[in-house]
């Protein structure tokens, strides 16, 4: 795993209660075949979204904490991430204070 201080379940305690998410579809899938466990969407996405499991990348909070950037897919050295942009209408509201 990485040395960075705020990645995966750290980062998701600081910013938790920071924004709020409209309920939306699922937008960021991945591929597992193509994931090589680089840990790049772990340690780069701002949202902390990402855990890493047996050396495969999970995206396991994204319905909570996605900032919807897209740099998961944009950072994926094996296209192994698509990111859909979500459904107008949907998305977060931030509400930093």
């Amino acid at each position: 795993m990485t040395d960075y201080e705020f990645v995966g379940e750290k980062l998701r305690q600081k910013i938790k209660g920071l924004f709020e998410i409209i309920p939306k579809q699922k937008h960021v899938f991945i591929d597992e075949v193509r994931c090589n466990g680089c840990e790049n969407c772990y340690i780069f996405c701002p949202g902390g979204c990402f855990t890493m499991e047996d050396g495969i990348a999970k995206a396991t909070h994204i319905e909570d904490f996605c900032q919807e950037c897209g740099t998961c897919a944009k950072i994926c050295p094996t296209n192994a991430i698509t990111y859909k942009e979500p459904e107008g209408g949907t998305g977060i509201i931030r509400r930093f204070s």
